[in-house]
């Protein structure tokens, strides 16, 4: 039901990375309880054109919801980017990136796609329907947060920190103020 808006950053070579490359890995980033395409501070902007421009260039989706902050719609929003990316763009992998509230559709996503999803990063992510994470080791995982967060503690980050488990390569960084 619906549609989902979203930005696609290519790399300008894309066509010759596509044609020689078997596993192409796309990042898709999704937004907090609000929604949105740009992510905290504009940053995913910034993202989406450094990770195309690489010498070996990402595709970079910025992702929005249909209906923010209701992961069980979230979830399916985020399938439907794989699935266009997939067919559309020979994409075969993928890096999940969230910034608070996407940590839902990140995790729920990321621990029950253990073969096309590669990795998931997070900034000052919080918990709620975040128990996927149990099932994302060994997979890499990144989380940031800044410790003087007023809207969602640090404590949330190192809970899923703790909550990935020890096997696997996990990083945490914790901005201070």
């Amino acid at each position: 039901g619906g549609s989902v808006v979203g930005f696609l950053h290519l790399p300008v070579n894309y066509e010759a990375i596509k044609d020689s490359a078997r596993n192409i890995t796309a990042a898709i980033l999704l937004s907090g309880a609000r929604g949105g395409l740009v992510g905290p501070s504009s940053m995913y902007l910034a993202i989406g054109d450094k990770l195309a421009s690489l010498d070996q260039g990402i595709p970079v989706l910025r992702l929005d919801y249909r209906y923010p902050a209701r992961n069980k719609y979230c979830v399916p929003d985020v399938y439907a980017g794989m699935k266009m990316l997939e067919k559309d763009y020979a994409v075969s992998k993928f890096v999940l990136v969230g910034w608070s509230f996407g940590g839902a559709p990140v995790f729920t996503v990321g621990g029950a796609e253990k073969e096309r999803v590669a990795g998931c990063a997070m900034v000052a992510s919080q918990t709620a329907e975040a128990g996927g994470i149990q099932s994302l080791s060994p997979r890499p995982l990144l989380l940031l947060h800044g410790t003087a967060d007023t809207t969602l503690s640090s404590e949330y980050s190192e809970a899923l920190y703790r909550a990935y488990g020890p096997a696997g390569d996990r990083v945490m960084h914790l901005f201070e103020d």
